[in-house]
């Protein structure tokens, strides 16, 4: 998580690398909206992940975008099928923005970033100390071991 002055390619970019300055690494797939310069950040530093945007063929507009985009869309059959029902929705990450919208809101004027960020980080863990110690959201051993079988049927 970091602060950054408005959602840009370079933002986003910055932040990636600095993700991988700490060891972040084997990413290969990204959920995200269809942010210009989210897009092109991924793809430039998070060369091997693959992109998936969320919508619904129920909309004319959202269908000629995944007729242009289909690449994109199909991402999502790369992961296990175990997975996939994870993936229906960007909901759980949109309920999380808000819900730090929300709470930034009431304190109004945080003194510095780094007040900032331990309020946000606080809200993080919220959600994430059950995700730890319940079920696992997602089974990254599925991961895994789909691919250890793609490695042996490719030899």
């Amino acid at each position: 998580m970091d602060l950054a002055p408005r959602e840009s390619q370079t933002s986003w970019r910055d932040f990636f690398l600095k993700l991988k300055e700490r060891d972040l690494r084997g990413v290969e797939f990204v959920v995200s909206n269809d942010h210009v310069g989210l897009k092109k950040a991924i793809a430039e530093v998070l060369t091997e992940a693959a992109w998936l945007i969320q919508g619904s063929a129920k909309y004319p507009k959202l269908t000629n975008w995944v007729d242009e985009h289909i690449g994109e869309t199909l991402t999502f059959y790369r992961l296990p099928r175990a997975h996939h029902k994870h993936f229906k929705s960007t909901n759980l990450l949109k309920r999380l923005n808000e819900e730090i919208k929300r709470r930034t809101r009431v304190v109004r004027i945080s003194p510095g970033t780094e007040s900032c960020l331990r309020l946000v980080r606080a809200l993080r863990v919220e959600p994430h100390e059950p995700w730890l110690e319940d079920n696992r959201y997602l089974n990254m051993d599925l991961l895994d071991e789909q691919r250890r079988e793609r490695l042996r049927q490719a030899t």
